[in-house]
């Protein structure tokens, strides 16, 4: 005979920026899938609200498999997560990153730690790595035929050792002042990803420094929401993919 007295409802809320960086990668041709270990319900929602392929209900080693079928299927991954389920599925991908909210687990088994929870580092780092792929070549470059030419006319007797040397020292400062400009505008991509977003709470993200970011390049499509073995088909509104890159998400959080 008992009357209620109230009622509470608890409901997780998306992180800040998650809807402005997934706009960045469908502008960028990046395909994104979510895999969280949440009920498929969840899942469904998520997928509505995102409008990205979602795998929902998944165990740890369910989402290691999931990345190992993603690289087998279309290459490399780029993973981010931030709990201790999400730490074999980092290990597994070419390039896992972990969320500074992010366990210890998981950030050991990440090759590059993302400080702070702001999700517009995400899109930071892929801009930073296609940069500094673009810039180790330019240098390279560089060097080969600048090398190339002086080498040759040092041979037929026509540089004189005090302009060779000189040379060399300008060589060396073109290629150091091409490095530098990686430092030079880091505000750029964060504002342009986090834009005017107005929701909140958690997201993880499934994904380097030096080498570990020149490898953040990756493939992947595909449009569903699986469960365990099971797999119920969801088709998106809006399905972006590309034959040159993917991002997978992790499991949300609060």
């Amino acid at each position: 005979g008992g009357q209620v007295r109230g009622l509470f409802v608890f409901r997780e809320q998306l992180r800040s920026g998650v809807k402005d960086m997934l706009a960045w990668c469908r502008d960028n041709d990046l395909h994104v899938e979510v895999l969280t270990g949440d009920h498929v319900a969840r899942g469904l929602q998520l997928a509505e609200e995102l409008d990205v392929p979602v795998r929902a209900g998944l165990l740890p080693d369910e989402k290691q498999q999931a990345v190992r079928q993603l690289r087998d299927q279309f290459g490399p991954v780029f993973m981010v997560g931030d709990g201790i389920n999400d730490a074999p599925a980092l290990a597994t991908a070419d390039v896992g990153a972990a969320m500074g909210c992010g366990t210890d687990v998981s950030r050991y088994s990440a090759d590059v730690c993302l400080l702070g929870n702001d999700l517009a580092r995400i899109p930071q780092m892929i801009q930073l790595s296609r940069e500094t792929v673009h810039t180790i070549r330019w240098n390279l470059l560089w060097a080969f035929a600048y090398n190339t030419v002086g080498v040759i006319i040092a041979a037929a007797g026509l540089l004189n050792p005090m302009i060779a040397a000189a040379a060399m020292v300008v060589s060396s400062l073109l290629v150091v002042s091409n490095a530098l400009r990686l430092g030079g505008e880091p505000n750029a991509v964060v504002q342009a990803a986090s834009g005017n977003s107005a929701t909140e709470g958690g997201e993880a993200m499934n994904s380097s420094t030096n080498e570990a970011q020149a490898r953040a390049y990756s493939h992947t499509q595909g449009t569903h929401l699986a469960r365990g073995n099971g797999r119920i088909e969801h088709p998106t509104s809006s399905e972006f993919t590309s034959d040159r890159e993917s991002l997978e998400i992790g499991e949300p959080a609060v």
